[in-house]
């Protein structure tokens, strides 16, 4: 079950300690014996510091070494004050894992995880005055379900760190990426896109020293960073997203068959670009310029178009419907088109089936062929067949 954290609050308990933690007064409160030992913490730092610390730009540690932080300086992460913030959207505290946490620590021969990634509390900028008097010293930048397991304990083990708004705000979504030893869920796009959305207001605040850039090409090297388990083919059209729920636009649109042939169907109807006849009676395929592997393809596609209508006595045009594939993993090493340079990559691109496939390949491989030189490439089958016992270090 998963609820919000102030709902977690009323739910968990009605004992007077957890409202005085919320309302920032510590005075008259009876804690639990601390649980933890900040030499043992310290025994494994090697092992309990989040590694998202030192990947995260500007972001620094204020101690090098885990600290066992007084509740009573810490800003508690669900409080109404305007600095306590989440970096999910929506509800992100689950009772299971909250009950599982305290389960632990009352369990003899479990307890704290010494070797699991300590929570994060940033040191702030100016202490924030508390209600009943005093200051708070730190908020939470990841940790809230330990946080709510361990309010019966008067200390908070943790690592301290500081830096900018921006930086930590990114420390934070980066801090709940996916994780194997803390068993994390997966980032949401929403959650990111708000990060992320978070961050060009960052950027123009601070005229370009902080956030990030709203363009396609920083937001997708801004994940790489980050966010890395957002797969490398997704990042372009996650941060398309972004800036489209900003409003702003795209310098280039970019197509695949499916968006090419539904701009067709709206805007050229007589045309086609998936290999089948047009209004006119000609035949149009998908170009797809960027890519070795994709324009090879095409050149593959239109060819054989070409040869059947030759076997069929068939003459008409055969002709390309072509976009220009944006820069991104697997594009060709110089290719990087631009709304500036578009129309040269355009013209260059011109003639590209006669020239970079007809002349390049066919025509060598026929020469090979009539000189008798073209080989035959066998073919060496991979181990598949576990029912009649083929062995990984043989091939069939």
């Amino acid at each position: 079950m998963v609820i919000r954290p102030e709902e977690y609050s009323k739910q968990a308990t009605t004992d007077m300690f957890i409202s005085n933690a919320i309302l920032g007064s510590t005075q008259n409160v009876k804690y639990k014996l601390s649980p933890w030992d900040q030499d043992e913490l310290i025994k494994y730092k090697k092992i309990n510091l989040p590694k998202e610390i030192a990947n995260t730009e500007g972001i620094t540690l204020v101690e090098d070494d885990p600290q066992v932080i007084s509740r009573g300086e810490i800003l508690p992460p669900d409080s109404v004050h305007g600095a306590a913030f989440q970096v999910r959207v929506g509800a992100n505290i689950s009772i299971d894992d909250v009950n599982k946490i305290k389960g632990d620590l009352e369990t003899p021969g479990l307890g704290w995880s010494y070797a699991a990634p300590l929570p994060v509390l940033e040191k702030l900028k100016k202490p924030l005055p508390k209600p009943g008097g005093g200051y708070w010293l730190y908020r939470v930048v990841e940790g809230r379900h330990r946080w709510q397991a361990t309010m019966e304990y008067k200390y908070f083990p943790c690592y301290i760190v500081k830096g900018h708004e921006a930086d930590i705000k990114t420390l934070g979504q980066s801090l709940n990426n996916p994780d194997t030893v803390t068993n994390k869920r997966s980032n949401d796009e929403a959650s990111i896109q708000s990060t992320i959305q978070e961050q060009f207001e960052y950027y123009k605040e601070t005229k370009g020293k902080y956030g990030v850039n709203p363009d396609v090409t920083s937001i997708v090297e801004y994940m790489k960073k980050n966010f890395n388990h957002i797969s490398p083919n997704d990042r372009k059209r996650f941060a398309e997203k972004c800036l489209a729920a900003e409003g702003i636009l795209k310098d280039l649109d970019e197509h695949n068959l499916s968006t090419a042939t539904a701009l067709l169907k709206k805007y050229m109807p007589e045309r086609t670009c998936n290999g089948t006849v047009d209004a006119n009676g000609n035949v149009g395929h998908l170009y797809r310029n960027g890519r070795e592997d994709v324009e090879e393809n095409a050149f593959i596609q239109m060819s054989k178009s070409i040869l059947d209508d030759a076997e069929n006595g068939v003459t008409r045009e055969h002709y390309f419907m072509g976009t220009l594939t944006l820069r991104c993993d697997g594009t060709k090493k110089d290719h990087n088109p631009t709304s500036e340079n578009l129309d040269k990559y355009r013209g260059a691109a011109q003639g590209c089936y006669m020239r970079d496939f007809i002349y390049k390949m066919v025509i060598p491989l026929h020469k090979l062929l009539v000189e008798d030189k073209l080989p035959n490439p066998k073919i060496y089958f991979l181990a598949q067949n576990n029912t009649k016992g083929e062995t990984k270090d043989k091939t069939y």
